[in-house]
């Protein structure tokens, strides 16, 4: 008899903790659907408020980035501070940043919680005209929003096609073409987004040291005077980052 009861314990204990976590991974799932949903509609948005047409993938060129405004994004989130495309890739979106760098990892642009996130600066960079390396943040989504398409940056199909490895980067300094010249996946630190450097010889170490680490030779030389520009998303269950070193090669007038 004690057995029975034993036994109809466990029986009553193990469908509870089934219904527990089956309501809980549902959750999840509608949550994580919403927000994607969210997200989508917030891109929608963001586009609307520079851009008189409909956006498709990469018609945006040197011709067409003269519609974009961060002022009237900035009337939506005062802590806009750009904007980035990158052809090859859904990488099209405005830049925000935080007083740290964990705020935008589950807030969307309008600052809305949201675990899709939004694209976020690294929070020492100044945008001033003086940072060596702004490094850009976003998830690794499955549906490839937010930085989900960087990987593609690590396919040679990407990286043999010329137009990829200019890429779109406006803030208040104005709009510059930045050249790609490193691209790689490693296993997750922080040493490649270092924002600022004591002297000249420490920002060529760094240079040096992200140029041999690239899975491909861009053949682009960056200099003691040049500034970078670099993309990163986690990788393989966080465990490695997706990395995209790019240099400020000239403005577009």
């Amino acid at each position: 008899m004690k057995e029975k009861r034993v036994s109809k314990i466990i029986i009553i204990s193990t469908l509870v903790l089934f219904i527990s976590t089956f309501i809980y991974s549902t959750y999840n799932i509608v949550v994580w659907y919403i927000d994607g949903k969210n997200n989508e509609k917030m891109l929608k948005e963001t586009q609307n408020l520079i851009f008189e047409d409909e956006i498709e993938e990469d018609i945006i060129d040197e011709n067409t980035i003269n519609n974009i405004d961060l002022k009237a994004l900035r009337e939506k989130n005062n802590e806009v501070v750009g904007f980035i495309k990158v052809n090859g890739t859904n990488i099209e979106y405005s830049i925000v940043k935080h007083k740290d760098n964990s705020y935008y990892l589950t807030h969307s642009f309008d600052k809305s919680y949201n675990k899709y996130g939004w694209i976020f600066a690294h929070y020492a960079n100044k945008f001033d005209g003086t940072d060596k390396n702004i490094t850009l943040f976003g998830h690794n989504m499955r549906n490839g929003s937010m930085f989900g398409s960087l990987k593609n940056v690590l396919t040679p199909e990407w990286q043999l096609n010329d137009k990829n490895l200019d890429i779109i980067f406006i803030t208040d300094e104005g709009k510059y073409i930045y050249q790609v010249f490193s691209t790689y996946k490693i296993y997750k630190e922080e040493y490649f987004a270092t924002p600022s450097f004591k002297n000249n010889q420490e920002f060529l170490k760094f240079v040096n040291t992200i140029i041999k680490r690239s899975t491909k030779n861009y053949n682009v030389e960056v200099g003691e005077d040049d500034q970078i520009l670099t993309l990163s998303t986690c990788a393989s269950n966080n465990n490695y980052r997706v990395v995209l070193h790019a240099k400020k090669a000239y403005a577009i007038e």
